[in-house]
């Protein structure tokens, strides 16, 4: 079936659906179904005026619309804004984007002067499907909404426009987007003209809230994963990294409102070592209908202080965006830099270097939640101007963590046979010390990218030959730079005791083999903690120890020492006791201070909770932040245990 034929067969259909008499009235849907589908086909307008039409009259002008909006390099005259002043009868403004160009595609909307949508979909390897209702509210009187694709090459399909007195009214079978105001047309043009990046409104929020989350796959013993997952996943590096110049560690986390609202804000704070305080957390981003913390974000700063979040996207369905602090050490405003596609962010920096950047795409039959997850990097020397994505490794299904050291970026890794990510297995490494222009083994083997295969040179343990998975926490290094990779070990995806035995691990290259060594056990798949490395005093600290919610995700958290560089291990500190709630995900900083040594947050995995936010320092002594936030800074409460 072609395209022209199910853009109208669709159309059609919602117009069906819509209730649209004869009679024209503010307690109807009023459905607009452009009458030009076929590709390249020039409309007789562009632009239809709804004041003072009957339904029907309306509905004949938007049979003259095209149905695609195209970009400014389209041929033919076909780059045109499509405007539509919806007169003052209606309340609510709709569109549906159905699909868009794989190419990519930005669209933009405005509602007056106030830009409502600005929404890149990246390219990708197959037409997107986007099958989005947006829609926005109309002020008193009605507005002129104007729609238009910005970049050169881009194809939108919008099948169909509504007018309604309120959401309700709206047509059910698609997904619905609501959106709020982005930015003013006024502001839009001035960046546009000053070709620098707008600063960004920011919001305080009310306190220290991590969002809740649960995936929604039960199973006899528990969810597959679940509860306070603010400082969630493993693959998002680095969540915290300490400025020596302003004495200050800047993290950020998934937050949210109120302890029952699940609405995901990529929020951001600092912990000033100079006052012993932490500044009131700052909302850079808010996601609109999102409680996934696989959007949460990940940070870092560039010689000039200037503080880079990465927030994440989802495959091709939300994408990722980067946003830049308007000044040095500063988290008061931020520039939103680029959009596109990547999940699960890393990004390192280098004086003179710039960023590297460490991605995840999804790839397969139909990008998607069940697609495989690829890995990719991708370079800059200022933030503004990136190269093409460079893939890395795409055989089944990936996920990594990876660390800097000096001038080499270094990545583990497991693969997921058949795209299976509950059958997660072996461990494999790779790293470049030129900026991505080779990549070497540990032993500094060449490798030829991008990997393809399961049996390939940066394999370092075959676990799937031992029926098990593995799931990767950390990366660190030794005293003389050699990796050393920290992951839970499982007999199996599901919670509960067929996993068992569950063990912590260190993979450690001494400089000439790999050495693999037990710290502890655990009792969930997603007990996540993290690895400090001083000389040959090493520590891992993570929720490891039994915790309220036995058994799911996260725990009570302790502190592992080895003093023989990985080879044994003792639990030195039990550093959470009689916890209402499991703690989850521990994080280390980038280059650690002693007063902000480790953080994460807690949760109930069995139902919706409060999510508080903790540290501690590297004596192990921890402390809470603040959930209710007035003042700028606050102290953070020492937890006695």
């Amino acid at each position: 079936m072609n395209m022209t034929l199910k853009v109208g067969m669709l159309a059609a259909a919602l117009l069906n659906n819509s209730g649209c008499g004869s009679r024209a009235g503010a307690q109807e849907l009023l459905s607009l179904v452009p009458g030009i589908t076929a590709t390249d086909a020039k409309p007789a307008t562009w632009s239809i005026d709804l004041a003072g039409l009957s339904r029907g009259a309306a509905q004949e002008e938007a049979a003259q619309l095209s149905s695609r909006l195209y970009g400014t390099e389209r041929p033919g005259g076909l780059h045109s804004p499509l405007s539509i002043k919806t007169g003052s009868v209606y309340k609510v403004f709709g569109f549906q984007v159905q699909a868009v160009s794989r190419g990519g595609a930005r669209l933009e909307v405005r509602r007056g002067d106030t830009t409502m949508l600005s929404r890149t979909w990246p390219a990708a390897q197959e037409t997107h499907q986007a099958n989005t209702l947006f829609h926005f509210p109309l002020p008193e009187g009605g507005a002129d909404v104007v729609l238009r694709v910005t970049d050169a090459r881009g194809v939108v399909v919008i099948p169909a426009y509504y007018l309604a007195d309120s959401v309700e009214r709206l047509p059910d079978g698609l997904g619905k987007e609501e959106l709020k105001p982005v930015l003013s047309a006024a502001s839009a043009a001035s960046r546009e003209k000053a070709d620098s990046p707008a600063r960004q409104p920011t919001r305080a929020g009310a306190g220290f809230r991590g969002i809740w989350f649960s995936l929604g796959k039960k199973f006899k013993h528990g969810d597959k994963y679940s509860g306070g997952l603010g400082t969630y996943t493993a693959n998002h590096v680095p969540m915290a990294v300490y400025a020596p110049a302003a004495q200050k560690t800047f993290f950020v986390y998934g937050g949210t409102s109120a302890a029952d609202e699940q609405r995901l804000q990529a929020m951001i704070s600092f912990y000033d070592h100079q006052t012993g305080r932490v500044a009131r957390p700052v909302i850079v981003h808010e996601k609109q209908d999102v409680n996934d913390p696989h959007d949460n974000p990940s940070l870092n700063l560039d010689d000039k202080g200037h503080v880079w979040v990465f927030v994440s996207g989802r495959g091709q369905v939300r994408p990722g965006l980067i946003y830049r602090s308007a000044r040095p050490h500063s988290i008061d405003g931020f520039e939103l830099i680029k959009t596109g596609e990547f999940t699960y962010p890393q990004p390192w920096f280098e004086s003179g270097r710039g960023f590297f950047h460490l991605l995840t795409k999804y790839r397969g039959a139909a990008a998607g939640a069940q697609s495989a997850r690829e890995l990719y990097w991708s370079t800059t020397p200022n933030g503004k101007t990136w190269s093409d994505d460079q893939k890395l490794a795409g055989f089944g299904g990936h996920y990594q963590v990876s660390a800097q050291h000096g001038g080499k970026i270094g990545t583990f890794f497991n693969y997921h046979p058949r795209g299976d990510v509950d059958k997660r297995t072996n461990l494999y490494y790779a790293q470049t010390t030129d900026w991505g222009k080779t990549w070497t083994t540990a032993e500094g083997k060449p490798l030829e990218l991008p990997l393809t295969i399961p049996k390939n040179a940066a394999l370092v343990l075959d676990l799937e030959a031992q029926n098990e998975l593995m799931y990767g926490c950390d990366l660190n290094w030794d005293k003389e730079g050699n990796p050393v990779l920290l992951y839970v070990a499982s007999r199996h995806g599901d919670p509960g005791a067929q996993g068992d035995p569950r063990e912590v691990r260190v993979a450690h290259f001494d400089g000439q083999t790999w050495r693999h060594h037990r710290v502890t056990g655990c009792d969930h798949n997603y007990d996540m903690g993290s690895l400090w490395v001083q000389d040959n005093r090493w520590r891992v600290i993570g929720p490891f120890l039994p915790g309220p919610q036995k058994g799911q995700t996260g725990g009570e958290m302790g502190v592992w020492e080895s003093s023989d560089a990985g080879n044994t291990w003792k639990l030195q500190k039990q550093i959470t006791i009689d916890s209402p709630r499991n703690h989850s995900y521990a994080r280390r900083p980038a280059v650690a201070h002693d007063g902000f040594y480790a953080f994460w947050a807690d949760g109930d995995p069995n139902r919706l909770s409060e999510s508080r936010l903790y540290f501690s320092d590297a004596g192990g002594k921890v402390f809470r932040l603040p959930y209710d936030m007035a003042e700028s800074t606050a102290r953070p409460e020492a937890v006695e245990p």
